[in-house]
């Protein structure tokens, strides 16, 4: 740009005035009061049906008298875990939760061959090389 244009576009930012914004429309003010009483109707409905489930499924123990606990029939065979050990299992237990701890707690005495290892007695092995 020359100095001619320059100078006319300076003397133009100078008499430059913004024009004034037109003031906001007015509005009449909501009014504060709450509108939906059904709201309330069924805030207090969905209370009232929490309540009536707790107390629904609230069950006071009699502490008296002793519970019957199944216990887990002991497993003294060797080897690995096989299907047919656990379907055995779970079918000569009293109930689902006594044949899967049967399951859970057998003891897995596994032979390990002649020249093999074991993996969790090699990884439970203190060594302390540095």
């Amino acid at each position: 740009m020359s100095n001619l244009e320059e100078d006319r576009f300076e003397a133009y930012l100078r008499t430059f005035r913004p024009l004034r914004p037109d003031p906001l429309p007015e509005f009449r003010a909501r009014s504060a009061r709450f509108r939906f009483p059904f709201a309330w109707a069924a805030g207090a409905a969905l209370g009232g049906l929490m309540l009536l489930a707790g107390m629904h499924d609230w069950q006071v123990e009699d502490h008296g008298t002793p519970r019957v606990v199944s216990v887990a029939p002991q497993v003294t065979q060797s080897g690995p875990l096989r299907l047919r050990d656990i379907n055995s299992l779970l079918t000569k237990a009293d109930s689902l939760k006594a044949g899967l701890d049967a399951v859970t707690w057998k003891p897995r005495r596994v032979q390990v061959g002649p020249g093999q290892q074991s993996a969790l007695a090699v990884l439970g092995e203190d060594k302390e090389k540095l």
